[in-house]
């Protein structure tokens, strides 16, 4: 949940050369803060809704420009998410992942979930399996009956005075696909929240730790947690990131060469192909 008290009580100097100084708003889409120029000029300041750093109460490296965190602390932080099905609405690269894919669901698929293992042979065809296991994460549940959480435009069809009778049908009728494609999901999209390369994937894409700070967060990880290569569930921890990695390449813009290097640290080696085959990102050489 965003601090808005933190957010309001925030006063430093950031990117830039703007000194910001609390919050303007929280909006629908978007959190505001009011920053000013060296010049004495006012600035409200737009960003995506949801990034980490507001949720857990932690300035982000591109409000800042240089670490104002303490790296350890934030890897406790981090270490408590484990296990959060609501990580995706916490962080901004996640949620745009998670936006794109419901709106690829009622755009192409006409939310048939026949159409989900279509959409990732055309979306993510060296990954095909990555569009039917997110779709069965709980994260795309609560997309798929959360009408808010969907944004504008989705229900622009005209369906009149009715309005609420036909959500409450179609939310009913998108609960009975989710639950439909979540049986025949692979890869156990249920724990993919209890991946470490996801959470920790969250903070590095989402404005956390520089490159010569990735070191400390390895060390933390395997201190707390053992070398994830070595454990049980390792081989499932490597092929859902891979999974999301492959459908973060349908999201512009997107922070993915952190989340794949920091994966490369982790001993996790695997390489990111777009919908062309084109090489876009690859863990090999980080190691």
């Amino acid at each position: 949940m965003i601090d808005e008290d933190w957010l309001k009580s925030l006063d430093f100097m950031g990117e830039g050369g703007l000194r910001f100084r609390g919050l303007a708003g929280v909006g629908a889409l978007h959190t505001t803060f009011i920053a000013y120029g060296e010049d004495g000029e006012k600035f409200a300041i737009k960003t995506r809704r949801h990034h980490l750093g507001f949720h857990i109460r932690e300035i982000p490296l591109f409000m800042s420009g240089t670490p104002m965190y303490d790296v350890d602390r934030v890897n406790r932080k981090l270490s408590k998410l484990i296990g959060n099905d609501n990580l995706d609405e916490m962080t901004s690269e996640y949620d745009k992942l998670f936006d794109a894919l419901v709106a690829a669901f009622h755009n192409e698929g006409n939310d048939d979930p026949a159409f989900v293992p279509r959409l990732g042979q055309r979306r993510t065809p060296r990954c095909p399996d990555a569009w039917p296991f997110l779709f069965g994460t709980p994260m795309m549940c609560r997309r798929l009956t959360d009408l808010p959480a969907m944004g504008e435009g989705f229900l622009s069809d005209g369906v009149g005075h009715n309005l609420d009778n036909v959500i409450g049908s179609w939310k009913r009728e998108l609960v009975r696909t989710w639950r439909s494609l979540s049986m025949l999901a692979p890869l156990s999209p249920q724990t993919l929240s209890s991946n470490p390369l996801f959470v920790w994937g969250a903070a590095v894409m989402d404005g956390f730790f520089t490159d010569d700070e990735l070191p400390q967060v390895v060390r933390f990880v395997e201190t707390t947690m053992g070398r994830l290569r070595t454990l049980t569930d390792a081989d499932l921890f490597l092929k859902q990131i891979t999974a999301v990695a492959a459908a973060l390449t349908c999201v512009s813009d997107c922070e993915i060469d952190r989340l794949v290097k920091l994966c490369g640290l982790l001993g996790f080696h695997f390489d990111v192909h777009d919908q062309t085959g084109r090489l876009v990102a690859s863990s090999v050489a980080h190691s």
